[in-house]
């Protein structure tokens, strides 16, 4: 079973995480945002049984979540997975106010009687480590290695900009080997989970006085004056 144990131990075996910019709770942070990330790239295959409400609208899966779940298919009446697989112009999802807040609904053609089982097929985000497939935990630990190289280059672009130099130590070189490194460890990620290749987040001093794709690591994505404010 894949744990943050196990993945750990696959990140150390990838990149160092016995320096100083490797902070305690660091890895937990790191895996929550890959998490975010692979939830979007490869999210988790969810299926539930949902029962009738004798109207048109039915609720969705207990774990669905709203703005990020969505439909692989629906089967009614449920007599086995492949009988009665509808149409998926006969329902979508419908926001719905409950008492003033928008909740996702499924909104079908049909009305489900109140005893009639409706099993959905779904996607959702990943509720944890535990639930990446076996197959998928070491290009797991690639992408949040992936993060954890990635901020490290900005961390050797603080220790640059605050004029550390001390030890002679080039921290602009090591910034940019860095960068170099979470680009590689990003396609590795992908390619293990065999999506198309794409190039990762990379800190924006790195790259130059330009933000990166926001969608990746917001939090490294500002420009350098912005992030010095």
């Amino acid at each position: 079973m894949v744990t943050l144990v196990s993945v750990r131990n696959l990140v150390e075996g990838i990149c160092r995480t016995d320096t100083p910019d490797f902070v305690s709770g660091a890895l937990d942070t790191y895996s929550q945002a890959a998490l975010a990330i692979i939830s979007r790239d490869k999210p988790y295959n969810d299926v539930e049984d949902v029962t009738g409400s004798g109207a048109n609208l039915q609720a969705t899966p207990s774990s669905w979540v709203d703005g990020s779940s969505t439909i692989a298919r629906i089967v009614y009446p449920y007599v086995d997975e492949d009988s009665n697989v509808l149409d998926p112009d006969t329902y979508f999802i419908d926001s719905v106010p409950v008492t003033g807040v928008p909740v996702e609904k499924i909104r079908m053609s049909q009305t489900p009687a109140a005893t009639a089982t409706v099993r959905v097929w779904y996607t959702r985000p990943y509720a944890s480590e535990t639930e990446i497939l076996a197959q998928d935990e070491i290009g797991f630990a690639y992408l949040v290695a992936s993060i954890i190289v990635s901020a490290r280059a900005d961390y050797f672009l603080v220790l640059k900009d605050q004029g550390m130099t001390a030890d002679l130590v080039d921290y602009g070189s090591k910034a940019i080997e860095a960068r170099a490194q979470a680009i590689a460890h990003f396609k590795l990620y992908r390619r293990t989970l065999g999506l198309p290749d794409k190039e990762g987040p990379v800190p924006a001093a790195v790259a130059g006085d330009v933000d990166t794709d926001p969608q990746y690591y917001p939090y490294l994505s500002h420009q350098r004056h912005h992030r010095n404010r």
